[in-house]
């Protein structure tokens, strides 16, 4: 699970710019342009990547990313 704080409240109803990025032997997502901690491939197995919901209060709060998986046949 990792979770990341974003610097820009989010608002009801607005979109976000989701991203993952795919290294060598890691990989990383981006949400609104802020970048996360890069992510080593090994900690995570399988084909889907899946971007959790808003966690917090109605003007602003963590954004949880509730399970991310790679796999190196996506490269």
């Amino acid at each position: 699970l990792h979770t990341m704080k974003l610097r820009q409240k989010v608002t009801t109803g607005q979109a976000l710019n989701c991203k993952i990025v795919v290294n060598k032997n890691s990989f990383y997502y981006t949400v609104n342009g802020q970048y996360s901690s890069p992510i080593n491939h090994s900690a995570y197995r399988g084909p889907y990547v899946h971007f959790g919901r808003f966690h917090g209060t109605n003007d602003g709060g963590p954004l949880e990313l509730t399970r991310i998986e790679a796999r190196q046949s996506w490269i």
